[in-house]
């Protein structure tokens, strides 16, 4: 058995995955801590990473990939919105670095989880 080496594009997706479910693992913490009760979206949208890291299907990836870019940039722009919102002169708030961040970070990750699909098609083909 020929073991081919892991590409650096795999574990991208990896990091991904592992980034979306993070991501929704502190969104269902701070829900349950603010209000006292179960976030289902939060534990939908880990559920949905956490199976699609042990099936690992392309065409889902391609899917939610799609899903999270559009949600990333709604909240980039919902993000420049709140930069704009600023006077001159006046400092800008770590949530809102954060939250800039945050959609960055979201952007990409959709970004590597949409290209996977053709990425592994190329390698892998069927």
């Amino acid at each position: 058995m020929d073991k081919q080496p892991v590409s650096v594009y795999k574990i991208l997706v990896y990091i991904a995955w592992f980034y979306f479910i993070v991501c929704g693992g502190i969104w269902f913490y701070e829900s349950y801590m603010a209000n006292n009760k179960l976030n289902y979206s939060a534990l939908i949208v880990m559920l949905v990473f956490v199976v699609q890291a042990y099936i690992r299907n392309k065409l889902a990836n391609l899917i939610i990939g799609i899903i999270c870019l559009f949600m990333g940039i709604i909240i980039f722009l919902d993000v420049l919105h709140l930069f704009l919102s600023f006077k001159n002169g006046e400092p800008v708030t770590s949530d809102v670095k954060l939250l800039l961040i945050f959609a960055i970070l979201n952007i990409i990750f959709s970004g590597v989880l949409i290209f996977s699909y053709m990425i592994f098609n190329k390698e892998e083909p069927e």
